[in-house]
C-alpha cells in the first residue's frame, strides 16, 4: 500500500447555481481557482442525475429524469500530465426514499442549488494511467 501524508493548506465554500451541469461546475471551480489537489464534499438537489457503474473496464451510464437529492457526494481533486481531474462518488434520493448512486459524470443539472465544500491540501495529488484497470489511477 502506497500512501501520501500531506495536510490541508485551504477550505473554500462555494454556493452551485440552479440550471448548471454539476460535473462542469466543479472542474470550472478547480480550474479558475487553481486547485489541483484537494477533497470535496457536496450536498443539494438537482432535476436530472447522470452517473455512473463501472464494469468491464468501462462505465455504464444511468440517468434519471426526476427531482432528486444529493444525500452525499465525496471526491478529489487530482492532476494529470496538465488537467485537472474531478473524481466523484454521488449517492442521490427521491421522494420514495430510493437512493441511486455510482461515478458523478456530466450531465447532472442542479435545481435549486448544491453547497460545496473543497478542502485544498498541500502536496499534489497525481494520476497514472493503469493499464490493467484502463483507469487513472491516484499516483502515491
Amino acid at each position: 500500500m502506497n500512501y501520501l501524508k500531506t495536510s490541508i493548506e485551504n477550505v473554500l465554500v462555494f454556493k452551485l447555481e440552479k440550471g448548471k451541469d454539476l460535473m462542469s461546475s466543479l472542474k470550472e471551480i478547480a480550474v479558475t481557482n487553481q486547485i489541483n489537489s484537494a477533497m470535496l464534499y457536496l450536498i443539494g438537489a438537482v432535476k436530472k442525475a447522470t452517473f455512473g457503474f463501472y464494469k468491464n473496464q468501462k462505465y455504464q451510464t444511468i440517468t434519471i429524469n426526476e427531482n432528486l437529492e444529493i444525500l452525499s457526494c465525496l471526491g478529489n481533486i487530482s492532476k494529470k500530465d496538465d488537467e485537472i481531474i474531478i473524481h466523484t462518488h454521488v449517492t442521490f434520493g427521491n421522494s420514495q426514499g430510493k437512493a441511486f448512486g455510482g461515478h458523478l459524470l456530466e450531465g447532472s443539472i442542479i435545481d435549486p442549488t448544491a453547497e460545496l465544500f473543497i478542502l485544498q491540501l498541500k502536496d499534489e495529488l497525481k494520476r497514472k494511467f493503469d493499464p490493467a484497470t484502463k483507469l487513472s489511477l491516484l499516483d502515491l
